[in-house]
């Protein structure tokens, strides 16, 4: 099985060539496709001699470039996670000039913040986007429009973080709110009410009635 990176995908391009320049992981790639029914974290930690967080914190990363998946593993009533490498190879269509032009993390957290607040201001913000929708919204270029797309649709728990950020803002004082409320006032769809409502419950902020 082979993982594909289109040329649309510049900054999953820029994860994979990241993520496979550590010499740690890969080893732990090395590890999972000698292993095809999967490893779990403290295995790989005891094989490569690394501390757990260590090894977690590379799996987080090759996770990220969709090198490296999770897979649910029962054992004793409890269900634990192995790792299984995604695929034997890795075919990319890289575009250079997208992939050098990819601003720094800062700047991709500024534009990203700004995308969801236009988004909003034209209608209910989408779960996707492609570059058309982000030009729309936007008016950067071409190229740009590609890589923010990418970061969009790379970027749902960050997403979640503005949103929850502005949730907790517009029901200060208020234990309870209904779903509905969540969506009308953040002007997000289902999707996103779901994951906003999801985060506040997690996290004690308040209930949220379906």
């Amino acid at each position: 099985m082979s993982i594909r990176v289109p040329r649309n995908r510049p900054l999953l391009a820029l994860l994979v060539t990241e993520a496979l320049a550590s010499d740690s992981r890969r080893a732990i790639l090395r590890e999972l496709l000698a292993s095809p029914d999967g490893l779990m974290a403290s295995e790989l930690a005891k094989r490569l001699g690394l501390t757990l967080p260590t090894i977690l914190s590379h799996i987080d990363k090759l996770a990220a470039a969709g090198l490296v998946r999770a897979v649910p593993y029962r054992r004793g009533g409890k269900v634990y996670k192995k790792y299984r490498a995604a695929g034997r190879r890795v075919a990319m269509d890289v575009d250079l000039a997208l992939l050098s032009s990819i601003p720094p993390r800062e700047v991709l957290e500024e534009k990203l913040a700004s995308l969801v607040d236009k988004a909003r201001e034209k209608g209910e913000l989408p779960e996707t986007m492609d570059p058309a929708s982000v030009r729309e919204v936007l008016g950067v270029d071409p190229g740009e429009a590609v890589i923010l797309a990418d970061y969009y649709n790379m970027s749902r728990d960050r997403i979640v973080d503005i949103l929850v950020g502005e949730a907790e803002k517009l029901f200060q004082g208020k234990s309870e709110v209904q779903l509905s409320e969540i969506e009308e006032k953040l002007r997000v769809t289902t999707y996103w009410a779901v994951k906003v409502a999801g985060r506040l419950e997690e996290l004690g902020i308040m209930e949220v009635k379906y």
